[in-house]
C-alpha cells in the first residue's frame, strides 16, 4: 500500500470512527434530554422517557434494517442522508409544541442515527484488522459521550436562548462532514451479492447472543442510581461514582482491540461473562461506596468489551460486516427493553434479583456464543474466511 492509500485508509478509518460516535449521540445525551423535556417542556417522568425509548428503539431498528441489505447500499450516500436527517430533526424538535409530533421525530432522528451507526459498524468490521478498528471507535465514542455530558450544561449556560435540541444539531452538523470520508460501498470478500438477511446460521446466533446479554445487561445499568441509593450513597455521591465508573469501558475496549483473533474468541468471552455477572450482583447487592463502585465499574468494562469483541467475532463468518451491525443494533433494542423488565423484576423480587438475572442472561449468552463457534459449519464457514 503506497503513502496515497495509507492516507486514504486512514481517513476512512477516522470517517468511520467518528460516524459512529454521532450516531451515538442519542444514547449518551438521553439522561439529558428526559431532564430537558421535564423541565423545559414539563412532561411527566412516563412522557419524557417515552420519547427517549422512542429514540432508542429507532436506532436499533435503523441498524438492524442496514444490516439486511447492507451489500447493496451507497454507503457514503446513506451516511449524509442518516447525518442531515439527523440535524433537521433535531433543530426541528426545538421549535416542537405538539407532544406527538416531537414524539414522531425523536423516532425519525433515532432511525437516522440507527442508520449511522450501523454502516459505521460494517465499514469497520468490513476491514482488516476488526478487533482493533472496533475497540478504537468504542474508545472515541465513549470520551465523544463523556465530553457532551459534559459541556452541555455550560453550553446552555452561555447560549440560554439556544434550546437543548438546537445545540445538539449545531453539534451534528460540525460532525457531518467526516461522513464524506467513508468508503463508496462496503467491500466484497469473495462472494457474489446475496440475499436479504444474515448469511448463516452462526450469525443469527451471535446476534441472539447479544440481544440476551444487553437485555441482563440495560436492567442492571438502568437501576444503577437506584442501587447506590440502597448501597446508602447520597445522589451526588452516585453520580460521581458512575460518572468515573464510565471510565472503565476505555480499558475494556482497548483489551479487546490488544487480544484481537490471538486467543480463542470463548476464553475472553467466558472471561468477561463472568466478571460482568460477578459485578452485577455486587452492585445489586451493594452495603457501601467500594462494593457499589466495583460492581459497576465491572459492569461498564464488560460492556464495552463484549460488544466490540462479539462485532469483531462476527466478522468470521460475514466479512462483509452486516452482522456487525445488526449486533450493534440488536445491543440497542433489547436494552430498551431490559429496562422494563428489571422494573417488574425489582417490584416483585426486590433489587437483589437484578444482580441474578444478568447471571442468567450471561450464561445463556455464553451457551449461544458456544453454539455459534464450535458448530461445524461455523468452523467451515471461518476457515473459508481465515
Amino acid at each position: 500500500m503506497n503513502t496515497h492509500e495509507n492516507k486514504a485508509f486512514s481517513f476512512a478509518l477516522l470517517a468511520a470512527i467518528w460516524a459512529c460516535a454521532l450516531g451515538n449521540v442519542g444514547g449518551f445525551v438521553a439522561p439529558e434530554i428526559v431532564f430537558n423535556l421535564m423541565g423545559n417542556r414539563e412532561l411527566s417522568e412516563s412522557a419524557a422517557g417515552s420519547m427517549v425509548a422512542l429514540e432508542l428503539l429507532g436506532l436499533a431498528l435503523g441498524s438492524l434494517g442496514l444490516s439486511l441489505a447492507a451489500d447493496r447500499l451507497p454507503v457514503r450516500m446513506l451516511a449524509l442522508l442518516g447525518a442531515g436527517l439527523m440535524v433537521i430533526t433535531q433543530y426541528l424538535s426545538s421549535t416542537a409544541q405538539d407532544p406527538l409530533y416531537l414524539m414522531m421525530l425523536r423516532f425519525v432522528c433515532g432511525l437516522a442515527q440507527g442508520l449511522l451507526f450501523g454502516l459505521a459498524n460494517a465499514v469497520l468490521a468490513n476491514g482488516p484488522n476488526p478487533h482493533a478498528r472496533l475497540a478504537a471507535a468504542n474508545i472515541v465514542t465513549v470520551i465523544v459521550g463523556s465530553l457532551l455530558l459534559y459541556i452541555l450544561a455550560p453550553l446552555q449556560k452561555a447560549w440560554s436562548e439556544l434550546s437543548l435540541f438546537t445545540i445538539l444539531a449545531l453539534i451534528c452538523l460540525v460532525l457531518t462532514p467526516f461522513c464524506l470520508g467513508l468508503q463508496s460501498r462496503l467491500v466484497q470478500h469473495h462472494q457474489a451479492p446475496r440475499s436479504l438477511g444474515l448469511p448463516n446460521a452462526a450469525s443469527y446466533w451471535l446476534v441472539l447472543a447479544i440481544a440476551i446479554f444487553s437485555c441482563g445487561s440495560g436492567s442492571a445499568f438502568t437501576f444503577s442510581f437506584l442501587m447506590g441509593s440502597g448501597a446508602g450513597l447520597e445522589d451526588g455521591s452516585i453520580n460521581t461514582v458512575v460518572s468515573i465508573a464510565i471510565l472503565a469501558a476505555i480499558p475494556g475496549s482497548l483489551l479487546c482491540g490488544v487480544l484481537g483473533h490471538r486467543v480463542h474468541p470463548l476464553l475472553p468471552l467466558l472471561l468477561s461473562l463472568a466478571i460482568h455477572g460477578l459485578a452485577s450482583v455486587s452492585a445489586a447487592n451493594a452495603g457501601g461506596m467500594w462494593s457499589f463502585s466495583l460492581g459497576i465499574a465491572g459492569i461498564l468494562f464488560g460492556v464495552y468489551f463484549l460488544l466490540p469483541y462479539m462485532q469483531a467475532l462476527s466478522t468470521r463468518y460475514d466479512p462483509l460486516g452486516a452482522t456487525s451491525a445488526a449486533i450493534g443494533g440488536s445491543f440497542f433494542l433489547t436494552m430498551a427493553g431490559g429496562a422494563y423488565v428489571g422494573g417488574a423484576l425489582v417490584e416483585v423480587a426486590g433489587l437483589p434479583a437484578l444482580g441474578w438475572l444478568v447471571v442468567v442472561c450471561n450464561l445463556l449468552t455464553g451457551l449461544l456464543v458456544a453454539i455459534a463457534v464450535l458448530g461445524s459449519k461455523a468452523k467451515a464457514m471461518a476457515a473459508s474466511y481465515a
